[in-house]
């Protein structure tokens, strides 16, 4: 919602609501459904499956986390390092709009894109639209053409530029004294061809240059030509506005990355606070964000050294280009959801078992024995979501956001919260429960 893009501001508005009528379905009809079963909830048991939570499974999950807890050290420190290696592609990120390269190769854009740049290499369109508006009088008069004259000649010097359309680029060979006398015909005394060429490409106070170019739209030339043209052109009396595509690829990255940080800190803050009142613990919410970032990271390295980079590009059947812009950010407010619902069932059980006992080793590894099966299974389930968006659809930034989340489901929910918290917790000691004044949670065996 605060990057004020429709796009994105329609899927925040919708994963808003999901979420609240999840909350309130949760509250009201499945604990009255609840309440109606009773005992009968478990009738139904899956055959050759075990009981939910029996003495077998926790005793796995005991043991991992006594395991992780009496080596603290040898597993955080690889295990850190593990992530943020993973983490490592993400510094070569490229980010772009998507083309005909991210459809099937059967559709019949992508197709004829395809026998486009195979029979004529560098025919491709990209045109960069220039559009300049005069606050007040005629654009035509001789010092404005003169000017625009110059401003094409320069823009033609550029390099990828393959040619220019507009009023001063009617045809080679005409010069800038030329162009003056042809701008002062009065519009009824003109050739119908010159009369349509004006009509097209200059109304009363606006005139259209269009610059074509054989650079792909997110190519690195192609968005070093429009900062070029934006930033260095020579004066002129207008105001000169770039568009098209890689001109809105570059506008749109920007606005993401202005306003991503704002975004970020929004959720960051809002999770501590509410960790905070959930926990009472000042440590503790803390180190869910830093877990959470670091599963974040290292999915990012994944979609970075897949989809941009082309590793398992014909298994995975995509073409490799840079990454979506959109999908970021997406991928980080679903992927930061996610483990952080997984983070809350771990870390409330702790703090239920911590009141009970006192004891931070014995709560972690009981609430560990507790809730593993639970999130593992809720990450399985998650997992085979995403990868099979990511395997069977054929689009590519669907295919990219799947494989990247179900990565991030698996990394969170094996490495981070089955080896990396409990870690950390161990480390942490009674410095997890801390809190300033009387805030800190008290255990019943000290009362």
């Amino acid at each position: 919602m605060i990057l004020h893009m429709n796009t994105i501001s329609s899927l925040g508005l919708a994963g808003m609501i999901v979420v609240a009528a999840a909350v309130v379905y949760a509250l009201t009809f499945l604990a009255a459904l609840l309440a109606i079963l009773g005992r009968r909830v478990d009738a139904l048991r899956v055959p050759f499956v075990g009981r939910p939570g029996g003495r077998r499974d926790s005793r796995f999950w005991y043991r991992v986390a006594d395991f992780v807890m009496a080596r603290p050290w040898p597993i955080v420190i690889p295990v850190v390092l593990l992530l943020l290696a993973l983490g490592l592609p993400l510094q070569r990120i490229r980010l772009g709009a998507g083309d005909a390269t991210t459809l099937p190769a059967s559709r019949e854009s992508r197709r004829g894109e395809d026998l486009l740049q195979h029979e004529f290499p560098g025919a491709g369109t990209n045109p960069v639209v220039m559009v300049l508006r005069y606050r007040e009088g005629s654009p035509l008069t001789a010092r404005r053409i003169s000017a625009l004259y110059d401003l094409s000649r320069w823009i033609q010097t550029l390099p990828g530029v393959k040619r220019l359309d507009s009023i001063v680029d009617l045809a080679p060979g005409i010069s800038r004294e030329q162009y003056v006398q042809v701008a002062a015909v009065p519009p009824a005394f003109r050739p119908p061809g010159l009369d349509v060429a004006f009509k097209q490409m200059a109304g009363e106070h606006v005139v259209i240059v269009a610059v074509h170019t054989h650079l792909p739209a997110a190519s690195d030339e192609a968005r070093a030509l429009v900062r070029r043209i934006r930033s260095e052109h020579p004066p002129i009396d207008a105001e000169l506005m770039l568009t098209g595509p890689t001109a809105f690829d570059l506008d749109f990255i920007d606005v993401v990355h202005a306003a991503t940080p704002a975004a970020i800190g929004f959720v960051v803050v809002a999770t501590y606070v509410a960790l905070f009142l959930l926990l009472r613990s000042v440590l503790l919410p803390l180190k869910a964000i830093v877990m959470n970032l670091l599963s974040i990271t290292a999915s990012y390295g994944a979609l970075v050294w897949i989809f941009q980079e082309g590793h398992f590009a014909s298994w995975l059947g995509f073409t490799p280009a840079p990454i979506e812009t959109p999908i970021p950010l997406i991928m980080f407010c679903l992927i930061y959801g996610l483990s952080m619902d997984y983070e809350v069932l771990l870390l409330a059980r702790t703090s239920e078992e911590w009141l009970r006992t006192g004891d931070n080793a014995r709560a972690v590894a009981e609430s560990l024995a507790h809730t593993g099966r639970l999130i593992t299974g809720a990450a399985a389930i998650m997992a085979g979501v995403f990868f099979g968006f990511g395997v069977a659809n054929s689009v590519t930034m669907i295919k990219a956001m799947g494989i990247g989340m179900g990565i991030a489901v698996i990394v969170d929910a094996t490495i981070v919260r089955a080896l990396l918290v409990p870690a950390t917790m161990r480390l942490l000691g009674t410095w997890n429960w801390w809190a300033p004044g009387g805030l800190a949670p008290r255990p019943r065996t000290e009362g």
